[in-house]
C-alpha cells in the first residue's frame, strides 16, 4: 500500500482475526465495490466467506462461489466442503 492511502480492509481483517466473525461479515457487506480495486474486492470476499465458514454457515459459501469465481475464492469453497463433510 502506498503512503497516505487508507487501508479500507483494516477493520474487516481485524474483526476476522479477533474472531468477531459476524462483525467481519457486516463490515465486508458495508464495503462498496466501487471503493475497492479488483484484488481488494477478492480479499474482502475471502475474509467474508471464511467468516461464514467459521460460523458454520458453509451453505452460503457453497451456493455463492462457482467454478468461474477467482481461484482464491474457489479455495474458500474447498474449505467449506471440507468443513461440511466433517474433514
Amino acid at each position: 500500500m502506498a503512503e497516505g492511502q487508507r487501508d479500507l480492509l483494516y477493520a474487516l481483517r481485524n474483526n476476522f482475526h479477533l474472531g468477531a466473525y459476524q462483525a467481519a461479515i457486516a463490515e465486508a457487506q458495508d464495503l462498496q465495490h466501487d471503493d475497492l480495486g479488483g484484488a481488494e474486492t477478492v480479499e474482502r470476499d475471502i475474509f467474508m466467506y471464511r467468516a461464514y465458514i467459521e460460523l458454520g454457515q458453509t451453505e452460503n459459501v457453497l451456493a455463492e462461489i462457482t467454478n468461474e469465481s477467482p481461484l482464491a475464492l474457489q479455495a474458500c469453497r474447498l474449505l467449506a466442503l471440507i468443513r461440511t463433510d466433517g474433514g
